[in-house]
């Protein structure tokens, strides 16, 4: 991704947009300047940490003038998208895409998308998902086993996942008082669900990442 330069015009003035990133170091650690209407202003400096910690990592604009970025391992697609808020001059996630690249007929459903109407209430900047803290974007998972959903107090419902099931991580947090680790999770079932999980009946496998790291 470093040393190259992606145009379009994510907020239709008619003024040529551009992602400008240099030359990485040995580390892989380098900056992209997104410019929006020709002007590079500090908001828009991306930080990129050791290639954002993915093996494959690449930033474009799109079509629909979203920006897309593509991170992950070998053999797995990650497409996030954010799309431009002239307002706040900001990037938020709009739709995530999974895609195991696989010809195993053991994989079943291997696509996952997450739309808009679920990921764009949740603002999450492009400016905080990477960053030189290092790569904080959601990622994909699967449920181990038949596991229970919990509410916001952590407290057991009557609904639950079963094995296979995909849900997208969207936090991480150890409770103080019992250690716990739980993920909130999104689920795309005949309803959405967004509550809570142990985090060790969850399996991410679509990314590393900093995120899925726990906070007290």
């Amino acid at each position: 991704m470093s040393g190259i330069t992606n145009t379009g015009d994510v907020n239709n003035d008619g003024i040529e947009d551009a992602i400008e990133c240099s030359n990485n170091t040995v580390n892989e650690d380098y900056q992209c300047i997104i410019y929006i209407s020709g002007e590079k202003k500090t908001k828009n400096i991306l930080q990129v940490k050791n290639n954002n910690e993915c093996s494959y990592f690449s930033m474009s604009f799109t079509k629909k003038n979203e920006l897309r970025v593509e991170c992950g391992p070998r053999g797995i697609y990650n497409g996030y998208y954010y799309r431009y808020n002239d307002s706040e001059n900001n990037w938020f996630l709009s739709r995530y895409e999974y895609i195991l690249e696989s010809d195993s007929s053991d994989d079943i459903e291997n696509n996952f998308t997450v739309d808009s109407n679920i990921l764009m209430p949740l603002k999450r900047s492009l400016f905080q998902d990477i960053s030189g803290k290092g790569n904080r974007m959601v990622a994909m998972g699967y449920v181990k086993e038949k596991t229970y959903i919990y509410d916001n107090n952590y407290r057991k419902t009557k609904m639950y996942l079963v094995k296979r099931d995909k849900v997208l991580i969207l936090d991480a947090k150890q409770d103080p008082l019992t250690n716990k680790k739980w993920y909130q999770i999104y689920f795309k079932g005949k309803r959405d669900i967004i509550a809570w999980v142990n985090a060790d009946d969850i399996e991410y496998l679509s990314l590393h990442t900093k995120f899925l790291e726990f906070s007290r």
